[in-house]
């Protein structure tokens, strides 16, 4: 009876135009790097494709704006399951996209020089397939003749002879549609 007072307020959340919930099915991930960055062998081997699973899921609310997405944690694929991510993770949606920006900066060991890594998701929604593409740019900050010197060290480390300034390093990622 629960489950039947539920499907029932979900049918009518939808037909008032109210928040929906999808479920999407991880399945394929890779990374690419830009051909301006490093191949230095510790830098590339610490990022890789992120690991999926037959349970790995990406679930958002669209909200009854319809204008963003939001980020859930579900114990299950059920909606009634579904509380917000603790990631605060929203979207802005335009269409059949989602869109997103975050910045982080984070300290370079042994250097006033900092890695500020801005990144732009962009999820596009084919109905029953969706891809998602993470481009992270890095910009050395903050102290121009300590990273002047960090990215000259790694141009020196480096078989291609680039370094990270500048650098785009872009994830990809394929899910299917869970009814």
């Amino acid at each position: 009876m629960r489950q039947l007072l539920f499907l029932i307020a979900a049918a009518v959340l939808s037909a008032c135009g109210g928040p929906s919930i999808v479920f999407w099915q991880a399945g394929t991930s890779t990374v690419d790097f830009a051909s301006n960055c490093s191949d230095e062998m510790t830098f590339r081997n610490s990022i890789m494709p992120v690991s999926v699973d037959s349970n790995s899921y990406l679930i958002y609310r669209i909200e009854k704006d319809g204008k963003t997405a939001t980020v859930l944690d579900c114990d299950t694929l059920d909606a009634s399951t579904c509380k917000n991510s603790k990631s605060g993770i929203t979207f802005t949606i335009a269409g059949k996209e989602l869109f997103r920006t975050d910045t982080n900066k984070s300290a370079i060991t042994g250097s006033t020089c900092n890695l500020l890594d801005t990144t732009n998701w962009t999820l596009t929604d084919m109905g029953k397939t969706l891809t998602m593409e993470q481009a992270h740019v890095l910009s050395l900050v903050d102290d121009a003749t300590a990273c002047m010197s960090v990215d000259s060290n790694y141009k020196a480390a480096s078989p291609n002879m680039m370094g990270l300034d500048g650098c785009q390093v872009t994830y990809h990622l394929s899910f299917t549609k869970k009814d």
